[in-house]
């Protein structure tokens, strides 16, 4: 999937939530949390990859402190 397909499907995606009712976006939200906290070691053997990339591309460390998912990250971004 190219960059210009995902950006259109977040165009669409973003609508359709907005016109969503508050009880369906809290249902999205709760079932966003439970994915990551699902999928949170595939998220974060992916971010690794990218970290370690980063890295051997001349990232700043403060950049790739900013990018790394750790676990207190990760359950941040479900709560």
């Amino acid at each position: 999937m190219s960059v210009r397909e995902i950006a259109v499907r977040a165009r669409a995606a973003a609508a359709a939530i907005a016109a969503a009712s508050t009880e369906q976006k809290d249902r999205i939200i709760l079932a966003v949390a439970a994915a990551l906290r699902e999928k949170k070691d595939v998220v974060q053997a992916a971010n690794r990859v990218d970290v370690e990339a980063g890295r051997a591309n001349g990232l700043r460390e403060a950049l790739i402190d900013r990018l790394t998912l750790s676990d207190k990250v990760m359950e941040s971004m479900a709560v």
